[in-house]
């Protein structure tokens, strides 16, 4: 299921089982912890990803008052914090997937998966803008040296990714953007550490950048990558690392590199029905009794 089709099930989902959603703790210190299967158990593995991958919910999370929290994210068609009042529109691109202030107006970045992505300036108030350049951009992020971003393909076969930088030609005044490091995967989220260090969330697992440049992969083979992690936010201590998804926050623990698989309480699990259930089951050992 791709990831674009969460704006549908967020629709409806106040209509549905999660119609009890609606209270929870933002807090991240009050979730609960669900036993994720062993890879070795095929078929639960299964079922708990299928299941996790058809939930309605989708959480973003971020840091409020030094405390880490989560909130629903409520799809495309909802407002989002500091977006900009005017239609981002261009070409055939319309709201933006991602956005910040600068100094000048704003940097949009548009990201279709497949169907195409880009990243443009727009005057403060939209009524003049100018393609900067045809990035995936993900995410925004402001480094001492300036704006950075993370991007990346966000569609099936998406093997890459790339940090870039982003800022404006001293003579013309108009933005370019220069990669500055090239990562294993597409890249779905970042977070910076105090001491400069990019925590940089993959679509299959997790690296850093340190200030000298040097990648080192954290945590490879994720269990997340039919689950489109979408934000990250490091704790006070930077002891651990919140990680945004489909039906999910999962915490990293950053020195044992532990993760445990956060939900607000047993009522916002997604389960697959008893016949859903049967059908990834059979399906798993049919291919494991089919003869080659």
């Amino acid at each position: 299921m791709h990831r674009f089709l969460i704006d549908v099930f967020l629709i409806v989902f106040v209509s549905g089982p999660y119609a009890a959603a609606a209270d929870y703790p933002r807090d991240l210190t009050q979730w609960r912890e669900v036993a994720v299967p062993l890879k070795s158990k095929k078929a639960d593995r299964d079922v708990w990803e299928s299941a996790a991958n058809q939930s309605n919910l989708e959480w973003r999370t971020s840091r409020e008052g030094g405390r880490p929290i989560a909130e629903l994210n409520m799809g495309r068609g909802s407002k989002r914090p500091g977006e900009p009042a005017f239609f981002t529109r261009v070409g055939k691109f319309g709201r933006a997937d991602t956005f910040v202030e600068v100094e000048d107006g704003w940097l949009i970045g548009f990201n279709r998966g497949g169907f195409g992505a880009g990243l443009s300036w727009f005057s403060r108030n939209g009524a003049r803008n100018y393609k900067v350049s045809a990035h995936q951009v993900t995410g925004f992020f402001q480094r001492a040296n300036g704006m950075h971003a993370i991007e990346g393909p966000s569609h099936p076969g998406a093997s890459s990714g790339s940090v870039i930088r982003i800022a404006r030609e001293p003579a013309t005044g108009l933005w370019q953007a220069q990669t500055v490091a090239h990562l294993p995967g597409a890249a779905e989220a970042v977070s910076l550490r105090s001491d400069g260090t990019m925590l940089i969330t993959l679509s299959n697992a997790l690296v850093s950048i340190d200030g000298g440049g040097k990648l080192r992969t954290l945590l490879a083979n994720a269990p997340w990558p039919n689950l489109y992690p979408n934000s990250s936010t490091v704790s006070a201590d930077e002891r651990h690392l919140y990680v945004g998804m489909r039906q999910y926050v999962v915490d990293v623990d950053l020195t044992t590199y532990r993760l445990r698989f956060l939900i607000p309480s047993r009522n916002f699990l997604n389960t697959l029905s008893k016949e859903d259930e049967r059908r990834v089951r059979g399906y798993i050992m049919f291919r494991v009794t089919r003869p080659h």
